[in-house]
């Protein structure tokens, strides 16, 4: 009878340790779900006055429940980027000590919007990448880069084989027609050199960047001609698996063409 008890006893205590434990969980589930978002606001000491501008150390945050999630369309998340953004810009009003931050609450220069970062003459368009074809995510805001990717093309040989008797005298007509097709070959070539990258990601800073959520992303904005949009427009089209891009000192600068590699160059 007592060890029928004792083990009574071991069942209860077992049942009361999940009991806790499935409590806490339960606990920390409502915790985070009420603090599932972070925006910013003034600290309650700090306010602003028309025209006056924002510094960093008058920043505070504010958690408030995932389920007011779209906030975020009026009220500005606590995100490096938007601490970078809102970095000595001016006020449009009066703002009250401890107010949460609104967009519209700050001077919007067009000369200061992302768009005032091209050079004269220059796009910027999105290239998709992967982690492999964007070095690891190591390139950056600021990092000079190459493009280069894998195609198929007619071989040459071919071509000007299939329209050639052997008499070497151009085809025509049933003959012509009844030529072998020419065949196609796969290349690997550099198609632009030393390309600025403005942002990856929706990171345009090097701060921007060290905080992206997990450290990655997949797609980098460079700064292009028209023609060179042109180009990559269309490789982007043709190429197998996507542009690869190669990341280059900051001090080489230098054009020079390079190779195109097939096959034959890897025997």
């Amino acid at each position: 009878m007592k060890s029928w008890n004792k083990w009574l006893l071991l069942d209860g205590i077992l049942l009361a340790l999940a009991a806790v434990g499935l409590n806490h969980g339960y606990i920390a589930h409502i915790e985070q779900s009420q603090q599932g978002l972070t925006l910013l606001r003034l600290k309650p000491d700090q306010g602003l006055s028309r025209g006056e501008a924002l510094k960093p150390d008058m920043l505070d945050t504010e958690s408030v429940p995932e389920r007011f999630n779209t906030l975020t369309d009026v009220v500005i998340p606590d995100r490096a980027a938007n601490r970078e953004w809102l970095k000595d810009r001016p006020v449009n009003r009066d703002i009250a000590p401890g107010s949460l931050l609104q967009y519209d609450f700050f001077v919007d220069d067009p000369g200061q919007r992302f768009a005032a970062r091209i050079d004269k003459g220059k796009r910027a368009m999105a290239v998709p990448v992967t982690v492999a074809t964007a070095v690891a995510h190591l390139v950056e805001p600021g990092s000079p880069i190459d493009l280069l990717g894998t195609f198929e093309e007619l071989d040459p040989q071919t071509v000007n084989l299939a329209a050639l008797g052997p008499d070497g005298k151009p085809l025509s007509g049933a003959a012509s027609v009844a030529a072998p097709r020419p065949r196609t070959i796969t290349v690997t070539k550099t198609l632009l050199q030393n390309l600025k990258v403005l942002a990856v990601g929706n990171a345009q800073t090097r701060g921007a960047f060290l905080n992206l959520n997990n450290g990655g992303y997949d797609s980098v904005t460079l700064e292009v001609t028209p023609e060179e949009a042109e180009r990559i427009v269309f490789a982007l089209n043709e190429t197998r698996r996507g542009l690869t891009l190669l990341l280059r000192h900051p001090d080489d600068s230098a054009v020079a063409p390079v190779q195109q590699v097939d096959w034959n160059a890897l025997r």
